[in-house]
């Protein structure tokens, strides 16, 4: 039996969009990767606004810092002009919406933290842990 040149056309039409309808369909989102580094709209150093919380029965009065370079998150804890001071590395991030990042330490034993960090403007991020965003803190650039 012959084929006619529109028919040969018209099933190869046929079979190209079934494969494009199949081939879109069988394709999943993928999840935003994962970076190396920190972002660099957040580098810089930040601090959170001071508060009075009591320690042992006595008022004391802390901030916090955090310091986003290249390739390091340093996180720091000031208790009445005292600093304690932590860098990590390795560390990554992964854009999850518009200005919202996580962030994830790495650790030897494969433990690791998540940073959830918004920025709010230039001057202002908000930093939840965990991909939940819990215990919310906010920080303002001070650089």
């Amino acid at each position: 039996m012959k084929m006619t040149k529109f028919v040969k056309r018209s099933i190869a039409l046929v079979g190209l969009v079934v494969t494009l309808i199949l081939g879109l369909s069988l394709t999943t989102a993928q999840a935003a990767s994962w970076h190396t580094g920190t972002p660099a709209i957040l580098r810089g150093n930040w601090n959170s606004n001071a508060k009075t919380e009591t320690d042992h029965g006595r008022k004391v009065i802390v901030y916090y810092s955090l310091s986003f370079t290249k390739k390091t998150v340093g996180n720091s804890a000031t208790i009445n002009k005292k600093t304690l001071e932590f860098r990590i590395r390795p560390v990554q991030y992964r854009k999850t919406g518009k200005h919202t990042y996580l962030i994830r330490t790495l650790f030897v034993d494969s433990q690791g933290t998540i940073l959830n960090v918004k920025q709010i403007n230039k001057k202002k991020i908000v930093v939840g842990t965990g991909t939940k965003n819990t215990n919310k803190e906010t920080y303002y650039k001070t650089n």
